[in-house]
């Protein structure tokens, strides 16, 4: 099998590409410390981070609620090995509860990404009931949402409406 590898070149705005036959696999199972696994519920899809970069967004595309992961929480719950089971034989899968800063409750139907504004509000494509949820950072509730008339996916800006 052959794959492209792109390399872009700030100097002349283009890219180059060569064609390989080889990738570098990297076995995480044989560097214990390098991967934790975080639970995120039914079917996990999308994972954002807040600018600050202090919360961590997982959105399960079949959940009924958006966990509102902590980074310093899941600091600490390595630190303190706050695991709920390995995977892989070695790979640690963080307690919920121990890196969980919030939930965002009934959101919608098929939670898939987030993105942020400067205010302090988190905006959420819903796949399958077709909306975009608004809802606080600090304190995950929702404040607004607004149909769509289409599938969305990523969101490019934050929707207009709000």
């Amino acid at each position: 099998m052959k794959y492209a590898h792109n390399v872009y070149s700030d100097k002349t705005h283009s890219a180059t590409s060569t064609m390989e036959k080889e990738t570098q696999i990297l076995d995480v199972t044989k560097f214990p410390g390098l991967v934790y696994y975080m639970p995120c519920p039914k079917s996990p899809h999308g994972v954002d981070v807040t600018p600050d970069g202090e919360s961590i967004v997982a959105s399960g595309k079949l959940a009924a609620v958006i966990p509102v992961f902590s980074y310093k929480k899941m600091l600490d719950a390595i630190d303190k090995k706050t695991y709920d089971g390995m995977v892989a034989g070695n790979l640690p899968v963080l307690k919920y509860e121990a890196v969980l800063r919030g939930e965002v409750k009934k959101p919608g139907l098929g939670p898939l990404h987030t993105e942020f504004d400067d205010k302090g509000f988190a905006y959420t494509t819903m796949f399958v009931s077709s909306e975009v949820v608004k809802w606080k950072v600090d304190n995950p509730e929702i404040i607004d949402r607004a149909p769509v008339f289409y599938s969305p996916g990523p969101l490019i800006h934050p929707v207009r409406r709000f």
